[in-house]
């Protein structure tokens, strides 16, 4: 009645059988190692988060509030309870963003900017209300500049750091490995 299921090792059956059984393991292949990829990423940016922590030479907060009112109270509250230093804080605060003035606004915090970088500052801490388009566009401003880390004001009040503005190039995946390996091999001991 089901010869076909014990019959002949090479019928066409057992041979299909066989073909999928391989693709599936090059798929459990792939996800494992997609899987360990992500960790190891999620693992960096927690790093990268806990790395600019107040304690760099010189850091400096920056709280950018637009459409009325000012954060710089909580910031400064936020600030003084998350870390052992004194960051000083600077605000900016701007009236309502608009498609007209956005421009406006951006040349203002580029100057910012440029002022820090003159200064000396080594890390910032990036707090921000305003709408998203001009979130992005201070992304784009503070990118590839220091160690820039940003707040979100969190649904149980304070803030929480969510990020860092990275270098916009990524590394290569085999460079990115070979950083991880080197770095386990120092954090156990087995430096090369």
């Amino acid at each position: 009645m089901f010869e076909w299921l014990s019959g002949n090792p090479d019928s066409t059956f057992w041979l299909t059988v066989d073909r999928i059984s391989i693709l599936l393991s090059y798929v459990v292949v792939v996800s494992v190692v997609a899987l360990v990829w992500q960790v190891l990423r999620f693992l960096r940016h927690r790093r990268r988060l806990r790395r600019v922590a107040g304690k760099s030479r010189r850091p400096q907060a920056l709280a950018l509030a637009f459409g009325g009112g000012s954060i710089r109270v909580a910031v400064e509250g936020f600030l003084a309870n998350a870390y052992e230093v004194t960051i000083p804080v600077e605000e900016y605060a701007g009236d309502e963003v608009t498609p007209a003035n956005i421009h406006r606004h951006l040349e203002k915090i580029r100057r910012l900017k440029e002022r820090f970088q003159s200064e000396g500052v080594t890390e910032l801490h990036l707090f921000l209300k305003a709408p998203m388009a001009l979130a992005l566009a201070v992304g784009a401003v503070f990118t590839n500049w220091g160690e820039v880390k940003v707040y979100q004001q969190s649904r149980a009040g304070g803030y929480e750091a969510w990020t860092t503005l990275a270098q916009a190039k990524a590394a290569s995946i085999p460079d990115e490995l070979t950083e991880r390996l080197l770095e386990t091999l120092d954090r156990s001991g087995n430096g090369i």
